[in-house]
Order: C-alpha cells, then sequence, then structure tokens
C-alpha cells in the first residue's frame, strides 16, 4: 500500500483531512474494510455526537436551516442590488415564520378557522340524524363528492390524495391524480397528513372526547358513543383493506403510475366520486378523460365499505380529516418538549419554500458552485453510459434504449431557474400570487394550501411546464437528491451540494467520493427496478427486449438475497430485536430500488473521478499520508453517511424506511466494488453483486 507525500495543506484541506480523521474509527487498523467498512470508515462518528440520535446528511439539513434562520431572526439587510420585489418577498416569508414561532398567539387562536371549515364540510354533506344508520344513496354520494372537493381546495384529504401530475403514458400532458396520503413523499406545499385509518390506534375514550370537540351536533342528539363506536370500527376495517389488498397482476411501478380513464375509476370504485371530484376542481372547459391512481385495487374495496358504512359516520369521518389535517397549527399542537424554532424551521421547508431559498442561495451556494456540480453531473452521466455499454447482460438493442434514455436525462442543479427563479424576487411574488401572510399561523397555512391547490389544478389548462421542480422535498437549502423518473430527471439542489459532501477548494476524490456517489445513485436511479419501466421519452412501458428484462431481474436477486442476510444493527453493534427477541434484518426486496443505486452511484462516480485522476493526479490530505487516493475516494463515500443510530432506531428504520440502514448503505456497497476491493487489498476482488 502505498501512500501520499504531496499533500495539500489550505485551510479546506485540512479541515477536511481534520474531519475524515475524526469520523474514522480510532483503531481503524484493527478493523478488516473489506467486511466491515461502516465501522472502519464512521466509528468516531458517534463520539462526536454521545447524546444524540443523528448521521451526516441530518447534520448537513440542520446546518442550512441555521442559516435560514439566522436571517429570519434579524432586521432585513438588503443587498446592493435589492428592489421592492426582495423586501417583499423577504418579508412574506419572515411573516411566515414569525407566525410559526408565536405560540402565545396559536393557543390565544384556539381551533382558529377549523370550525367554520367543518361548519363548510357538514352544509355541502348534510346529516339531520347522528343516530341514523342510513348509508349513502342517490344524490348523498354527490354531496359527499362536494365535501371531499372543499377538502382538497383547502389543502386536505379523505382516503385518497387528490392532484395532479405528468400522464406516464402520454408524457406531455398532465392529468389528475388519486395517491396513498403519504406526508413524507408528497410534492405539495403542507400537503396533507392524516389519514382517517390513524383512528383505529385510537382508544373509544379519545374519540368520544374529539367529538365533543368538532361535533358538537351529535353531543346534542346523544349520538356520540355510538358515532365513536362506528368511526373505530369503520377506521379499522379500512386498515384491514390497506392490509390485505393485493395486486398481483401489476409490478411496482404500475401499482404507483396506474393510469386508466376515469369513468373507468369510477365505475370500479363509484362511491369516491372520482369524475365528481375532478369536475369541481379542474378548470373550466378541461375535458375530462384519463387519471393515475396509485394500488388501484385499494379503492374499490374503499369504496365498497363507504357504500355499507352509515352516512352519518363518512361525514364524521370527513370532518375527522378536516381537523386532523389543520390540528397542527391550532391551540394544543406546540410541543414544549422540541425546539420551536427547529420545529418552524422545519415548517418553512414545506410552506414558502422557493423564498426560503432565496435567502440561502445567496448566502452558500455560487455561480462557481453550480459550474462544478453541473459537470460533475455531467461526468457521472458520461461514466454511466460507458458501464452500460460494458455490461454482458444486455443485448445490444436495448444498450442502445438505454443509452438513448441517458442521453435525454435533465440534469437540474442548485435551484429552478424558470418556474420559478428561485434568486428572482419578481418571479416569486409572482409564483406565489395569491398567498397571503398574516400574522396567524392557521391562516397562513390555509392560504398556501389553497393557493398550491389552484396551482396544482391550473396545471391541466395548459402544455406540461418542463421547467418546474417538486414544491417538497427538494427546494434549495435540503440535504436531499432525487431522480424525477416520471421526467427522466436528476435533481441536485444546493442544499446537499455544501462541505462536507461538496467543496472547489479540496481534491476532486473528496467531493467525487460523497456528491458524486449521492449524484450517481439519482443518475442509477433512472435505470433501477422502478426506473427502468419509464422509457426514453419517460412512458411508463415494457421497452426492453424480454432477454434484456429477464437478465436484469435475475442479476437483481442477487441485491435482494445480498440486504436480506444483513442483521439490522445499532452504533455500538448492538442488533435489532423483535418483541419476541427474533433478530431483525434489512429488508432486501423493500429497499432494493435504493440498493441497486447506492452501488450504481459508487461505481459509476469512481469511474468518473479515476478517469480524471489519471489525467491530473490531485494532492493527498494532512495527517492520511497513509492512505492513496483511491482510498482517499471511498473514505469520503463511506463518511457520507455516518450515523449514531440505535438499534432501537435502526428497527424502525428498517420498517419506514426505503433506504438500507446507514451502516449498510456504507458496508454493502463497498462489498459490490471491485475498485473498492482492490483499493484495500481485500481477499476477494470480485464484487458480491454487480448490476450497472
Amino acid at each position: 500500500m502505498t501512500g501520499l507525500t504531496d499533500l495539500c495543506t489550505t485551510p479546506a484541506c485540512i479541515q477536511a483531512a481534520s474531519r475524515i480523521l475524526t469520523n474514522l474509527h480510532l483503531d481503524y487498523k484493527s478493523i478488516d474494510p473489506c467486511t466491515n467498512f461502516d465501522a472502519y470508515a464512521c466509528g468516531g462518528y458517534p463520539t462526536e455526537h454521545p447524546f444524540e440520535s443523528t448521521d451526516v446528511l441530518s447534520d448537513l439539513q440542520s446546518q442550512s436551516r441555521d442559516v435560514v434562520i439566522q436571517l429570519l431572526t434579524h432586521p432585513y439587510n438588503p443587498r446592493n442590488d435589492a428592489t421592492s420585489d426582495d423586501e417583499d418577498v423577504f418579508n412574506m416569508v419572515a411573516g411566515d415564520f414569525a407566525a410559526c414561532l408565536d405560540v402565545d398567539a396559536i393557543e390565544k387562536g384556539g381551533l382558529a378557522g377549523v370550525p367554520d371549515m367543518i361548519a363548510q364540510v357538514q352544509k355541502l354533506f348534510p346529516i339531520e340524524d347522528y343516530n341514523s344508520n342510513k348509508t349513502l344513496s342517490g344524490p348523498e354520494y354527490e354531496k359527499y363528492a362536494d365535501a371531499v372537493s372543499y377538502l382538497n381546495s383547502i389543502g386536505t384529504a379523505m382516503f385518497g390524495d387528490f392532484g395532479t401530475a405528468v400522464d406516464v403514458q402520454n408524457p406531455n400532458t398532465v392529468i389528475p391524480t388519486f395517491n396513498l396520503i403519504s406526508p413524507n413523499s408528497s410534492d405539495k406545499a403542507l400537503g396533507a397528513t392524516y389519514d382517517i385509518s390513524s383512528l383505529a390506534t385510537m382508544n373509544l375514550t379519545d374519540i368520544i372526547e374529539k367529538i365533543e370537540v368538532i361535533l358538537p351536533q351529535a353531543v346534542e342528539q346523544g349520538a356520540t358513543r355510538q358515532l365513536a363506536s362506528s368511526l373505530l370500527a369503520f377506521s379499522a376495517k379500512l386498515v384491514g383493506i390497506y392490509t390485505n389488498t393485493s395486486t398481483p397482476s401489476l409490478d411496482a411501478a404500475q401499482i404507483l403510475y396506474y393510469t386508466t380513464t376515469v369513468a373507468e375509476a369510477d365505475e370500479a370504485a363509484p362511491a369516491l366520486g372520482f369524475e365528481k371530484v375532478i369536475r369541481k376542481q379542474a378548470p373550466e372547459g378541461y375535458k375530462i378523460d384519463r387519471m393515475q391512481i396509485q394500488v388501484p385495487d385499494l379503492w374499490a374495496n374503499v369504496s365498497t365499505l363507504l357504500s355499507q358504512t352509515p352516512a352519518a359516520t363518512v361525514q364524521a369521518a370527513t370532518i375527522f380529516s378536516t381537523y386532523g389535517n389543520y390540528e397542527p397549527y391550532i391551540k394544543g399542537s406546540v410541543d414544549p418538549a422540541k425546539d420551536r424554532t427547529q420545529e418552524c424551521a422545519k415548517y418553512l421547508d414545506r410552506s414558502l419554500a422557493w423564498i426560503g431559498s432565496k435567502l440561502y442561495l445567496e448566502q452558500k451556494y455560487s455561480d462557481e458552485d453550480r459550474d462544478a456540480v453541473t459537470t460533475i453531473m455531467e461526468n457521472l452521466v458520461v461514466s454511466f453510459g460507458e458501464r452500460v455499454k460494458k455490461v454482458d447482460w444486455m443485448d445490444e438493442a436495448t444498450k442502445t434504449l438505454v443509452l438513448g434514455k441517458l442521453d435525454k436525462m435533465t440534469l437540474r442543479i442548485g435551484y429552478p431557474t424558470e418556474t420559478p427563479d428561485a434568486l428572482n424576487a419578481t418571479s416569486l411574488k409572482a409564483y406565489y400570487k395569491g398567498v397571503k401572510i398574516t400574522s396567524s399561523h392557521f391562516s397562513n397555512v390555509l392560504s398556501i394550501r389553497k393557493w398550491y391547490s389552484n396551482l396544482t389544478w391550473e396545471a391541466l389548462s395548459g402544455p406540461l411546464d418542463e421547467t418546474t421542480w417538486p414544491n417538497s422535498g427538494v427546494h434549495s437549502w435540503i440535504a436531499n437528491a432525487r431522480q424525477w423518473r416520471e421526467r427522466n430527471t436528476a435533481l441536485i439542489p444546493a442544499g446537499i451540494s455544501q462541505s462536507p459532501l461538496f467543496s472547489r477548494k479540496t481534491p476532486l476524490y473528496l467531493s467525487y467520493g460523497s456528491l458524486g456517489y449521492i449524484s450517481g445513485h439519482e443518475v442509477t436511479h433512472g435505470f433501477d427496478s422502478f426506473g427502468r419501466h419509464f422509457d426514453q421519452n419517460t412512458r411508463l412501458q415494457e421497452w426492453w427486449t424480454e432477454s434484456s428484462a429477464d437478465a436484469f431481474d435475475n442479476r437483481t436477486k442477487c441485491f435482494v438475497d445480498q440486504y436480506s442476510a444483513v442483521p439490522a444493527i445499532g452504533w455500538d453493534g448492538a442488533v435489532a430485536r423483535t418483541e419476541k427477541n427474533e433478530t431483525i434484518y434489512v429488508n432486501g426486496e423493500f429497499t432494493l430500488p435504493e440498493n441497486i443505486a447506492d452501488t450504481g452511484g459508487l461505481v459509476t462516480s469512481y469511474d468518473a473521478w479515476k478517469k480524471l485522476d489519471d489525467d491530473s493526479p490531485q494532492q493527498g490530505l494532512p495527517g492520511l499520508e497513509q492512505f492513496t487516493r483511491d482510498q482517499l475516494f471511498f473514505l469520503a463515500f463511506g463518511q457520507t453517511v455516518c450515523s449514531r443510530l440505535t438499534a432501537d432506531d435502526v428497527a424502525i428504520d428498517v420498517s419506514i424506511n426505503v433506504h438500507a440502514p446507514n451502516f449498510a448503505r456504507t458496508r454493502i456497497p463497498a462489498q459490490n466494488s471491485g475498485a473498492f476491493r482492490e483499493a484495500f487489498n481485500c481477499k476477494k476482488k470480485e464484487p458480491t453483486c454487480e448490476l450497472w
């Protein structure tokens, strides 16, 4: 093993070297990196975070939020070229933040505007007798659809969440959608968070107490207990449907992006009123035709349940959904145990995200940074293409198709520049037109949700806007990246293009090992077990030859088996266990797309960096002279997701996270890299699993 003697001793390099040494296991020489690279590369990280469950990306996200917090908690300090629009948008986001911080006003506001919302639901979908067991019939279905349409207009949802998206069968158009309520993956600004099935986890007494607060009419009629019991039974049946519905005839991509005509959807699930809701929400003159529905077989069963449930219970569930989606913004919602400033900064992640992005970008992201990240991304695309050309399991016809899709992949770096231009205050004002920010936290949430609902449905009235970014999850100060599969677009926000993942002032092996790996991960997502079903025109279909598709599926089985054999462990090596003391393992099937992307991102980024290093080798780092540049590249990769998570944390993570636990994301992709095995002189030189 040959170390480096030509060292970079600039302040940036010294800081980078210090960080690497700090994260390394104190006795890393005693650990075999070939079998336990997570402990080797990240063994020191928990020592630096002894009292919290965290990881590198969470740390970076906190640092980015702190930048925005500092700006919003100080008086407006205009730049030399600032205009009145700059001050206006600053005041918008500052006002939104201040209202969120004003706990006294939130408490004094009580239920705020929720009673008015409930009254509107009752007006649209009236119930005279809450003791009645009469089910929905005839005109009542129309009234129920009216209520659901109203919920959608104020940013809430009942069962599923109506919206719009690109038609994966006709990618130049936008169609209505009906998706699962999924706050962690929603692209909506302040998307719906409450699912009525959650009532199944409550006891009867708690439901009764809530009815007493939000449904006094039922209390007056002496129907409280009966209604609470019916709601509990209804939600339990709903959970049963969610749990037991399967779609054996569809693959995972088809389940999430299933498209059909609205007429066929209505026929399959008539009680849900798809056509009625879409007709009320769509722009005037819109011709109703097709829609996208997630998990299509689920909704036929929900429709049957709805038609068999007392109308009073259905209305009550609609009211509970209204209340549940606004409960986080009214009296009693503030958790005194949590840092309110941080909670409100997280709220800004989902409210006026692009205005907050402007503040962040002006402080932390330069044109030079954007150019450098763009170059990395372009090199990664070339690198991935070279790997595609070399695979021996894919026929030449399919390779040509895959390379054509790769060539068409859009790279969006840093921030949006058109809809809106995140650095242009005038563009931002126009984009957020209709949002009214006041001193009321509740009113701000309502205004933003109404604005976004209008924005969503207006997309049906014109041609597809190919310049937009999602409104949640990839704004400019977030430590995240994404492959927008249905648009064949890789998004690398400014927030993840920061130290320690990226710097123009340190050797390239560090940026390629960290940000390059993450960005390569997003490129690979376009060709993982989900992404491969979208063709070069982003149409969802089988576009590979049968032999290449079969070969792909056969190779992915290696990844499933590899990850499924990994016990879930905490930072201290403790094994996660069930209540029955059984070992919990990583779910290799559930995490397959991310695992493919992790390995693909690593090998693609290594190849891209190695080509540059062969042409112009860069300096080593002080205190790390014992490591080669190749080893430093892999250390940068390994330390990208260092974490301090307990076995209990990891047990939860395994059950809900589409990614493998952080320790596995470091350990396993390394074992799938022949270059890593060569760099660390592993006995076995061949990758365990290999796809791209």
